[in-house]
């Protein structure tokens, strides 16, 4: 399933893990229908070298391994796919520096394996976690997601913020957010 990029129509993102040899393609319907798969006039060349792509019948094999942010955009016709580095930061007043743009001290560590968790830096003051991944061109919050009860809950198309939907990560300092993507889990230790 792809997550809305908020407030942008069209836009879709998700975070996966690949092993090399995977194939897959998408469909804008859960039953499949009008799916689509490798094609150059629909992979973005950067996509088709990261993840050294190549086509299997109308597939997508993955040729090299990891964790890709998928993005799809679609603009009537013309449907784009992409992938990003795996990179997800933490944002706001529990950060380092207590900044709103993504910097190193504020990166979660990449998992090497499909199952694991991306940890968050300690937090370095007590409040409510901001979290999110960086897509290129794009506002941080529009991507944004949180850990409310144990669940991964990404603010997609909500109206208002997380924690107007009542959805927040509490923290203290020193404290750290695990986020398992594949289970759409979280946990703070």
């Amino acid at each position: 399933t792809m997550i809305p990029v908020t407030q942008t129509e069209g836009k879709y993102w998700s975070m996966q893990y690949f092993n090399a040899g995977d194939e897959f393609k998408f469909s804008p319907e859960l039953a499949w229908g009008n799916d689509f798969g490798f094609s150059t006039d629909i992979l973005t060349p950067e996509a088709i070298e990261m993840a050294e792509l190549t086509a299997n019948g109308t597939n997508i094999k993955v040729g090299k391994a990891g964790w890709y942010i998928v993005i799809v955009t679609v603009d009537g016709s013309v449907t784009t796919v992409d992938l990003q580095e795996p990179n997800v930061y933490l944002y706001g007043d529990v950060s380092i520096g207590a900044v709103w743009e993504a910097t190193a001290d504020n990166f979660f560590t990449i998992p090497a394996t499909p199952d694991g968790d991306f940890v968050s830096p300690a937090a370095a003051a007590d409040g409510v976690a901001r979290m999110c991944v960086v897509l290129e061109g794009t506002d941080w919050w529009r991507s944004e997601f949180t850990v409310s009860s144990g669940t991964l809950v990404y603010r997609a198309n909500l109206s208002g913020e997380l924690s107007d939907n009542g959805y927040q990560c509490p923290v203290t300092i020193g404290q750290k957010i695990r986020i398992n993507f594949k289970n759409a889990t979280g946990s703070v230790e």
